[in-house]
C-alpha cells in the first residue's frame, strides 16, 4: 500500500480498494487491521467508516474516482 503511484497494478480496482481499507486504517487505527483479507474486519464489526475529509483525501490520493463528471473535474483541480 505504501508504493509510489507509478506502479502498473495502482490502477487495478482490487488495489485500489485495499489501499481505501488501508488508508481508513491509518485515519482510525482501531479499525480495519486485517488490510490482507478484509472480510475478517467486517466479520467482526472492525470496518471503518469514511467521514467527508477522508473521500475528499482518498479522491486526491486516487484511491477513490469520482462518479460524476462535475465530481471529476473538482478532484483534477486538487491534483
Amino acid at each position: 500500500m505504501h508504493q509510489p503511484r507509478d506502479v502498473p497494478w495502482a490502477r487495478w480496482a482490487p488495489f485500489r480498494f485495499l489501499a481505501r481499507h488501508h488508508f481508513l486504517h491509518h485515519r482510525q487505527m482501531g479499525k480495519n487491521l486485517n488490510v490482507v483479507l478484509p472480510l475478517f474486519d467486517w466479520l467482526m464489526g472492525r470496518v471503518a467508516r469514511p467521514r467527508l475529509a477522508d473521500v475528499r483525501e482518498m479522491v486526491r490520493l486516487g484511491h477513490l474516482r469520482p462518479r460524476s463528471p462535475r465530481a471529476r473535474r473538482r478532484a483534477a483541480a486538487l491534483k
